[in-house]
């Protein structure tokens, strides 16, 4: 999850490209299980369902803790096999939960602001807009861009003009100055965006959103760079942040009591270091990640380091906004930042309670989903591409947000099994991050992703 990406490049539009993309917000997870490899599937102890009709409670439910199967869906162009633990938290039960969006309007805005801010005068509007000093010097870059005729330049002479002329035309309307002011959030209407900044510890820190969405950003602007981040030449390694995991642990409980939410539990710790791209400062960090919980069943946040495949076509169920995931990073100077995404209040708890595919036709389930997943690789057209290793790494028992038909302003959280694997290419060794998504209920594939609108894919 990142902001203000710090990528370098010789072209000048990508200088305008990180000027216009420092509003975009971009969210890792990461696991240590790592179970011993063997040639058996490992199932539990007790003989396994075989009837579709077989439905159980949480409790009755016979969970292995671990699945490793070898090659369990072998072609010439990929290989499925699972190596994982399975995690399911100590719960006797679980049911359906109805949620409704909890908007962040101006006055649940400011409450966390104010958390960070004790004068709210002193969150000056952030003006992204270029002056005609800023496009002057983007217009000489390129010029002397179109004049070189180098063969390694970025653009070709088209794309340059293309450029040159968009910002003659800006440089017409564009101010002499940036524009500054008090921010007002009383002031913004339903869907404006806002940007502002003030100064918490001396350090600059960026507060933005859409007014009454349901995601709010507070942080120092910067990249969040996670412990084991591969940078090519080695793995990040996050030293002494300057506190203990529990004092951070204590001090962001004390916060998220502050925070106008229900039902929010600690899901996740990681460690990370925020860069300012400029590299005028690197701050160490624990980022405590919250989730929407009922008796001891929560979301799982996979952030946007897992690939989430597309699993239908577009549905009038799709979920409405993203799952509830307030992210709070923790500093040596305490509490220096939160990212909320998907703020919601629970609205309504079903009686009864849900009722359970086995696990047997959960995997029965993953199979099937996996190879109809990679069976597009058996087309011609990838002949000529490497062989591809798919492993299962950890599956792990949460809820996941589903859309409620006819009705935006709720959402559905259900019981789901979240099956975490990495793509492993011949060639270079290197795995991508995926994840796949089954309703525990029906064994449906769901689809956990922030969607843009109420038919988006999700199921």
């Amino acid at each position: 999850r990142g902001v203000f990406g710090a990528h370098r490049s010789k072209a000048p539009v990508k200088i305008l490209a990180a000027l216009l993309s420092a509003l975009l917000l971009a969210c890792c997870f990461t696991t240590a299980c790592q179970p011993t490899p063997e040639s058996s599937i490992v199932v539990g102890s007790e003989p396994n369902y075989t009837s579709a009709d077989d439905k159980c409670t949480i409790g009755e439910l016979i969970i292995p803790e671990i699945w490793i199967e070898k090659d369990m869906e072998t072609s010439k162009k990929y290989r499925i096999s699972a190596d994982a633990c399975i995690e399911v938290p100590h719960i006797t039960e679980c049911r359906n939960i109805i949620v409704k969006r909890a908007p962040f309007d101006s006055t649940k805005i400011e409450k966390i602001a104010k958390l960070f801010v004790e004068d709210m005068s002193q969150i000056y509007i952030r003006d992204i807009n270029l002056t005609k000093q800023e496009i002057l010097e983007m217009i000489i870059a390129y010029e002397r861009q179109l004049a070189q005729k180098s063969e390694e330049r970025d653009m070709s002479p088209a794309e340059i003009n293309i450029i040159l002329n968009d910002l003659y035309t800006r440089l017409e309307t564009a101010p002499e100055t940036k524009q500054q002011g008090i921010l007002s959030f009383n002031s913004k209407s339903e869907g404006d965006e806002y940007i502002g900044e003030f100064l918490l510890n001396n350090r600059k820190t960026i507060i933005f959103g859409i007014m009454n969405g349901t995601s709010l950003y507070i942080a120092p602007g910067g990249v969040t760079q996670y412990e084991g981040l591969d940078w090519g030449d080695g793995i990040l390694k996050i030293d002494d942040i300057g506190i203990s995991e529990q004092e951070a642990a204590d001090i962001v409980e004390l916060f998220v009591s502050s925070l106008p939410c229900d039902n929010m539990t600690l899901i996740d710790t990681k460690k990370a270091q925020l860069v300012e791209p400029s590299n005028e400062y690197i701050i160490p960090l624990y980022v405590m990640v919250y989730g929407k919980t009922n008796n001891g069943l929560s979301t799982v946040d996979v952030g946007t380091g897992y690939t989430v495949y597309p699993t239908t076509m577009a549905s009038e169920y799709a979920a409405p906004w993203p799952q509830d995931i307030i992210l709070v990073y923790v500093s040596r100077d305490g509490v220096i930042g939160c990212e909320w995404n998907g703020a919601s209040e629970i609205d309504y708890v079903d009686k009864s309670e849900c009722e359970l595919i086995p696990f047997s036709q959960v995997q029965t389930r993953i199979r099937e989903q996996m190879k109809y997943r990679y069976s597009y690789l058996e087309d011609e057209k990838y002949a000529r591409i490497d062989p591809i290793d798919i492993c299962i790494d950890k599956i792990k028992f949460g809820y996941c947000i589903t859309g409620v038909k006819g009705n935006a302003e709720r959402a559905r959280l259900v019981p789901a099994w979240y099956v975490l694997y990495r793509e492993f290419a011949e060639e270079n060794g290197e795995g991508t991050e995926a994840v796949m998504v089954l309703n525990a209920e029906t064994g449906a594939l769901m689809d956990p992703r922030i969607v843009s609108d109420d038919n988006s894919t999700a199921e």
